[in-house]
This record gives structure tokens, C-alpha cells and sequence, in this order.
């Protein structure tokens, strides 16, 4: 089962026995219409509107959702023969809805105190970042407002996975139950000036990702170790799934690209991110182009392409992130002037399209 907003707005995903998926309701202008006033489609394609009330807190999106998904978490845990699979991917912290810091937030954590939202180093030059980088202004507004409302609405996101999990062990099955945590996507609040996602920045890209089935790895192994600071993505999500539950991919389908976490707790020795243009990010001031990277632990090269869909290489950047981990100083100028082994331009290109077309095991 799958309960919350699923993808880009599809409403009726397949090959689940049961959903609730959420899209925004269509309200008038400056009426909540994602954390309240939200349209629910059910399996079968019924479709109901959830009015809410944000003084209240009344049918608060999260809250809502999180209902559906421990109802019907009551009803596989009823019957422990039966083997379950159950998706909670809640709207928060998507920044919709005006007045984000009331209406996407839970009435009791509107006031919250949270770390961490300060405003970030930004260059005084940005000539070594990509035209369409030069062209973003962004202001405060995303590390004052959306970064602090973004931590309060996760706050209920986390009571309700502690719902879930609480729910798995108080019927013993916890430790025979797989637990997947992540997300899709990072957030700019106001780096290199930019705001939203699309980007190969690591506010951007970087993820929580956090796998739990007991007995796996014994505590303080090498592996345990290993998988905790392990270069991984979300490609290695489904063969790190199919070894735990005991399951051979069909040789017939295309081969995996990602890596089992299971049998290879040390990830990646490169890892591939990429972004392809499209109408989501094709606004003014300027389109967020194609571009694509390659990550190995210290160094992250990006190739930025055609600022139309294209694939000409436009620039290139080079960043030392653990010298510089907000990626203020491209060293792609230092590369060209000086050549060394770490800043071989040649090899990162040549690396980089190496791991864009590679196959199952041929990846890194």
C-alpha cells in the first residue's frame, strides 16, 4: 500500500492493492489548498476533498496521511502470515501553500526552535559558476522562512514514523520488518544564491538515506562501520532489497546499475548524479540546465550542458568539498593552469562519460 504524494502528481500509481495519493486542492488564492483543503484519490479512482482547518490543526495533511498509513499498517500486522509493504511518503516539508510558516506547519510546532537555518556563505564572484547560476539573486528568504519551516513541518513527520515503528514493535515484528528512510531530493536556502532543487550542489543532492533490518551487520563490525559512511544512491535501494528478502533480479530484465549495501557495505567508489531539462525548471530568470557529476568522496566535477536540451558541454567545475564544503571555489581554473593528478581535467571527463554509460557491474 502507498499513502501521500506520490511522484509528480500521480494519482493512481500501479501495482499497489491499495492507495491514498494527495494532490493540492485547487482552493481560491491565499486559501491552504496542500496541508489543508487537499484532494485524495483512492483506489479505484474515487476522489474526495479533505477540508482542514489550519487554526486547528484539523485534517493537517501529515496527520491525515499518517492515519490512513497506520490504519491499514493495523490491518497487515492482524494477519502475520501475510507478508507487507507498506509506502509513507508525506507532502512535508514541500514548500506549498502561501503563508508557509502557518499553513505548513502543525499548530504545536509553529513556535519550535530549530538549529542549523543560518544564513550560508555565499562568493562574492560567482564568474566560475554556470551562466544560469550568475543569473539567480536569491535573498534570505530560504534560510529565514524555509529552512525553519520546512524542520518544524518534519516534526510531524517524525512523530508519525515513530507511530509506525512503535506499531512494529509492539507486535514483534520489528526485527523481521526491512525500513527504508530517505527522500528525493535536497533543498537550496539561499547557497552559491540559488533557491529550490535541480542543481548538482550538495544542499541539493545530499540525502538522508537509512536502511534497518536487524541482523544484517553485527554492531561494530567492519561492515557496520563501513555501510555508515558508505558512498551510496538511491539506485542501490532495490538490489540492497532484493538481497534481504532473498530475491535474484530476472536475468532476462535490464541489468542493475546500483550495488546491494548488503554485499557491498563500502558503496560506490564514484557516485553518478544527473539532472535532464525539463518544463519544472525552464522559468525565468534563467532554465536550470542539464548537467551531470561525478562524486568520489573529496572531489566533485559537473559538466553543465547546453542551456537547452542539448548535450555541448558548456562548463565545467571542480570542487575540493572537504577543503571548501560549500563549493564556493572552482578549481577548474586551477586545473587548466596547474595540472596535477587530482586536477586532471582530461581524466574527470573522461571518467565522468565512463560512468554515464555504464552497465551493471561495469559501474563503479
Amino acid at each position: 500500500a502507498l499513502f501521500g504524494k506520490y511522484l509528480n502528481l500521480i494519482k493512481q500509481p500501479p501495482l499497489f492493492d491499495e492507495f491514498v495519493t494527495i494532490v493540492g486542492g485547487g482552493a481560491g488564492p491565499g486559501t491552504p489548498k496542500w496541508y489543508y483543503n487537499f484532494v485524495a484519490t483512492f483506489k479505484g479512482g474515487t476522489t474526495q476533498k479533505i477540508y482542514g482547518d489550519p487554526k486547528t490543526g484539523l485534517n493537517y495533511n501529515t496527520t491525515w496521511i499518517g492515519k490512513q498509513a497506520t490504519n491499514y499498517l493495523d490491518r497487515a500486522l492482524a494477519d502475520p502470515a501475510t507478508p507487507f509493504y507498506l509506502e509513507f511518503d508525506p507532502t512535508a516539508p514541500h514548500t506549498h501553500d502561501a503563508n508557509l510558516a502557518y499553513t505548513m506547519v502543525e499548530p504545536k510546532y509553529r513556535t519550535l526552535a530549530v538549529p542549523g537555518c543560518v544564513k550560508p556563505p555565499v562568493e562574492d564572484d560567482r564568474t566560475d559558476k554556470p551562466r544560469f547560476v550568475q543569473a539567480n539573486f536569491a535573498g534570505d528568504f530560504g534560510w529565514k522562512t524555509i529552512c525553519p519551516t520546512s524542520q518544524r513541518a518534519l516534526k510531524s513527520v517524525d512523530d508519525w514514523f515513530a507511530k509506525v515503528v512503535t506499531k512494529l514493535t509492539t507486535a514483534g515484528v520489528l526485527d523481521n520488518t526491512v525500513i527504508v528512510f530517505t527522500s528525493d531530493n535536497g533543498l537550496m536556502n539561499g547557497e552559491h544564491r540559488l533557491t529550490k532543487k535541480f542543481v548538482a550542489y550538495e544542499p541539493s543532492v545530499r540525502v538522508p538515506l537509512m536502511i534497518s533490518f536487524p541482523g544484517t551487520f553485527a554492531p561494530g563490525s567492519p561492515a557496520d562501520l563501513e555501510s555508515q559512511t558508505a558512498k551510496v544512491t538511491n539506485i542501490d535501494i532495490l538490489p540492497t532489497i532484493l538481497d534481504l528478502v532473498g530475491l535474484t533480479p530476472d536475468p532476462a530484465l535490464p541489468a542493475i546499475d546500483g550495488k546491494s549495501l548488503v554485499t557491498t557495505p563500502t558503496g560506490h567508489t564514484k557516485l553518478l548524479s544527473e539532472y535532464w531539462f525539463d518544463r519544472w525548471t525552464s522559468a525565468k530568470p534563467a532554465p536550470y540546465p542539464t548537467w551531470a557529476s561525478l562524486y568520489d568522496g573529496q572531489y566533485k566535477f559537473i559538466v553543465t550542458y547546453s542551456d537547452t536540451p542539448g548535450t555541448a558541454p558548456v562548463t565545467q567545475e571542480l570542487y575540493d568539498t572537504i577543503a571548501d564544503p560549500a563549493e564556493l571555489t572552482n578549481l577548474i581554473p586551477l586545473a587548466y593552469g596547474t595540472p596535477s593528478a587530482t586536477h586532471d581535467v582530461a581524466a574527470w571527463s573522461q571518467a565522468l562519460e565512463t560512468e554515464r554509460d555504464c552497465v551493471g557491474t561495469t559501474c563503479s
